[in-house]
């Protein structure tokens, strides 16, 4: 006697909500898994760049002087003149498009006379650190605040190189 093709296994579920209520119990864990990614990625992604613009603010110090468009000297400042150490940082996170209204930026020297403020008045060797600080509420995507007590900065320290004597060659080759 012939009962038709073989079913292998596939019996029909007498529990037909099951996987509804699997999926209605996950889906809130899943959901806080996403977004902690996508927080913790932009967490990252910050960093970097307030690292970067550390780094440039640190490059631009360690000249301490500069020859401006005018063929003049001028000594780099922290935060005023131009350039100074706090403009190439805030450009930098501009660029990166990072909001810099909470955007803090310090100078200080590691070693040598300590009580110098500004990267003109070093002198060659000094190490420094230049740090940058934001708070994340100002940088994260979600409006749940995970990371919102928390303050991002990251430093960059080089030597000074004010004072390392150098010439400008103003006769283009061939001439």
């Amino acid at each position: 006697m012939y009962t038709g093709p073989p079913h292998f296994g596939l019996r029909k579920s007498r529990r037909p909500g099951v996987a509804a209520v699997e999926f209605a119990l996950c889906l809130p864990f899943m959901l806080i898994l996403v977004f902690g990614l996508i927080e913790v990625g932009r967490l990252i992604q910050v960093q970097f760049h307030l690292a970067n613009a550390a780094r440039e603010g640190a490059r631009l110090s360690a000249q301490g002087v500069i020859i401006n468009s005018l063929g003049n000297f001028t000594s780099i400042q922290v935060k005023s003149g131009d350039p100074s150490v706090e403009t190439i940082v805030l450009s930098v996170l501009r660029r990166a498009k990072i909001p810099t209204a909470n955007v803090k930026t310090s100078f200080s020297y590691i070693n040598g006379d300590l009580s110098k403020t500004q990267p003109g008045d070093g002198v060659k060797g000094q190490a420094f650190t230049v740090t940058v600080e934001i708070p994340f509420a100002d940088v994260n995507f979600l409006t749940f605040r995970i990371f919102s007590s928390q303050t991002l900065s990251a430093s960059a320290s080089m030597v000074s190189l004010v004072n390392d004597p150098f010439q400008v060659n103003t006769t283009l080759p061939g001439n």
